[in-house]
């Protein structure tokens, strides 16, 4: 959660302790194994702090010591203590214990559920050499037309290094990241995409290795945001199983298997305040033991049900829809997400310049989420992003500072430019970036002629999540090579249902819901042609030019495909704004009362109208699934069990 005001963040995830942040051109470590005329910052504090919530360890301790004091006095003392110790990597304090204890561990490789503690974290020792955590095993580098980069930690920069790729022996360039801290890259030969693995070997001259086999090339993608893409096929949200399985869930979980050449990778929770190396290793994700690196779907028995939900059925509806047009390859996704998280947690200082107000300090509680779990990441060739977020942020759509119109834009293009210049410009400046809109929330819209002072403001907070998606769908139409779907019509499930088999744990009509297949499907719609070039006929349609007649306003609706067109699902959604001279602007509904192949009709209102809207609502087309009113018919783009034979008319607000 986030204090919009204060902007201070309350996550309950890790902050971890990070080496010393390097000043360069674009504000990133990343730039380092590119600019390495790049000037170093000042040493870190031995003790670095770290919050978590419900978190604890189980490696053993070192010893419990009782510190007096409290606040940052506590903190102090507990870190001093771990300073003294040489085998201390962590100290942990309960700061609500009276007396305080300061808990020293050797490490920290076993979380576990436990109370909110307060940690002070010691800078690690020198890596042993090895490839960064991001590359591992089992893994999918990004394929011709790009270049893959892969690099890894060695003890000091006088080593020299090679890498065995194929039949080809490589020199890596070997540098310092950060004082200390030593490092070597080398960039691939270009790769076609197969299904043949790869095993790459790197070497030192101290005589060390480091070795990742069974890697193949295709295409990578990065899932990020918050709850909704954090929610895994089984209820998890990454720590604990705090939702119902995804819809069908049995028989999702058991059509994993299919997939060996999809490759899945979860990064571990961690906020951090300065720019860090690597990702956090994956917590448990509440019903199996963490998985480190990179998996198939499943192995030996055991499938991932833990990941992202959405995110999976967008690679598999990819893989399909791919396969289906002799265009097969593997498929790789790393999720990075948190649930409860504001965008501005996931943005860099350097985006959010764009769009805070310049009369005040930058707040120091964002960019957390960047630092820890985007930067780390920056270095890998990708091919596009999936983003689903904005419930934290459904209270400032709009506005010139601050505002989701100008956050998640500046957000994607700085993304882009970080991401371009990490791998050396192997990654396109214009990367593809996919939006999954706003799901719908709480019980359906009533349509009582609500007033509007605004007078047709867009983001007007008034109508809940309204907003937020037509700040999306600007952010769709103005930023280039941006793909999204649609989702509003896929709510959860009006009733109660069982959490981890704790009968009506879900009230029903939540936030999150279980019906990820057609999210994840009409996304995967949206993305084949913009990343690869796809026919698929329609990604959804769109409102056009309006006309006023006899009968009523006339809607024309464009991108129908090649199908039957418009198909409705009910008649209520539309609304028109009219001053009454009583209420003043006031929003009235008006039914359905025609329509044709590419267009919907619409009833005339009394009054001098001078706007109409579509779906402009929390939840606008009630309490169950695909229940809007306008629709288009759709070919199926592959052999997934989620997608529909039609796709949603997406919200919009136009003057009449």
């Amino acid at each position: 959660k986030i204090d919009r005001h204060r902007h201070v963040s309350t996550l309950p995830v890790t902050m971890q302790l990070t080496m010393p942040s390097v000043r360069c051109p674009l504000g990133t470590l990343v730039a380092l194994l590119l600019a390495p005329a790049c000037v170093y910052g000042q040493a870190a504090p031995v003790c670095a702090q770290f919050s978590s919530a419900g978190i604890d360890y189980a490696d053993a301790n070192l010893s419990v010591i009782t510190i007096p004091g409290h606040g940052s006095d506590a903190k102090s003392a507990c870190c001093n203590a771990c300073s003294l110790n040489a085998n201390c990597t962590i100290a942990m304090f309960r700061p609500k214990d009276h007396p305080i204890l300061c808990i020293l561990k050797g490490s920290a490789k076993h979380p576990i559920k436990g109370r909110t503690v307060v940690a002070l974290a010691r800078a690690p020792p020198p890596p042993v050499f090895r490839f960064s955590n991001v590359y591992s095993s089992h893994m999918v580098l990004a394929a011709s037309p790009k270049q893959s980069m892969v690099w890894g930690f060695c003890k000091t920069v006088s080593e020299t290094v090679t890498v065995k790729f194929g039949g080809s022996m490589l020199s890596a360039t070997v540098g310092w990241r950060a004082p200390g801290v030593a490092t070597w890259f080398v960039t691939l030969p270009l790769t076609k995409p197969g299904f043949t693995p790869v095993t790459i070997v790197a070497t030192s001259s101290s005589g060390a290795s480091a070795t990742i086999d069974d890697v193949l090339f295709g295409s990578v993608f990065i899932a990020s945001g918050q709850s909704n893409m954090a929610y895994g096929l089984n209820g998890t949200n990454g720590n604990a199983i705090v939702h119902p399985p995804v819809n069908n869930s049995i028989a999702e979980f058991a059509a994993m298997k299919n997939y060996p050449y999809i490759r899945l990778y979860r990064a571990g929770k961690v906020a951090a305040s300065n720019a860090t190396f690597e990702l956090l290793p994956a917590t448990p994700p509440g019903d199996n033991p963490p998985v480190a690196g990179w998996t198939a779907p499943c192995t030996d028995g055991l499938c991932r049900v833990d990941f992202s939900a959405l995110a999976w059925f967008f690679v598999r509806d990819l893989y399909d829809a791919l396969d289906a047009k002799q265009m097969s390859q593997p498929i790789g996704i790393v999720g990075t997400y948190v649930g409860g998280t504001a965008d501005e947690l996931w943005s860099s200082h350097e985006a959010l310049s764009k769009c805070l107000d310049p009369r005040k300090p930058e707040p120091s509680a964002d960019s957390s989420l960047w630092n820890g779990m985007i930067v780390p990441l920056l270095n890998m060739t990708v091919n596009g992003i999936i983003w689903m977020q904005g419930e934290a942020d459904a209270g400032h759509p709009g506005g010139q500072y601050d505002g989701y119109n100008c956050t998640l834009p500046a957000m994607i293009r700085d993304w882009r430019a970080q991401w371009h210049v990490g791998t050396g410009g192997a990654t396109d400046p214009a990367i593809p970036f996919g939006i999954a809109q706003l799901n719908s929330v709480a019980n359906g819209s009533v349509y009582d002629r609500p007033v509007d002072p605004t007078g047709g403001d867009p983001f007007n907070t008034k109508f809940g999540y309204a907003g937020l998606r037509w700040a999306e769908t600007q952010t769709h139409l103005t930023v280039e090579n941006t793909f999204m779907a649609v989702i509003l019509d896929t709510p959860d499930r009006p009733t109660p249902t069982p959490i981890n088999g704790v009968p009506g744990a879900d009230e029903g009509f939540n936030v999150h819901s279980p019906f990820k297949q057609p999210a994840g499907a009409r996304l995967a719609r949206a993305a084949l042609p913009v990343i690869f070039g796809v026919d698929v006929d329609t990604v959804g349609p769109v409102a056009g030019a309006i006309s006023t007649t006899s009968e009523g306003y006339v809607v024309s609706i464009e991108q129908c495909g090649s199908g039957p067109g418009v198909e409705l699902h009910n008649t209520v959604g539309f609304e028109v704004l009219v001053n009454d001279g009583r209420q003043g602007f006031t929003w009235v509904s008006s039914p359905v009362v025609a329509h044709s192949a590419q267009s919907v009709t619409i009833g005339r209102v009394p009054g001098n109208p001078t706007k109409i809207r579509y779906l402009w609502y929390s939840n606008p087309c009630g309490e169950g699934q695909y229940g809007c009113a306008v629709y288009v018919s759709a070919q199926s783009i592959g052999s997934e069990l989620g997608e529909m034979d039609f796709l949603p008319l997406r919200p919009f607000i136009a003057d009449l």
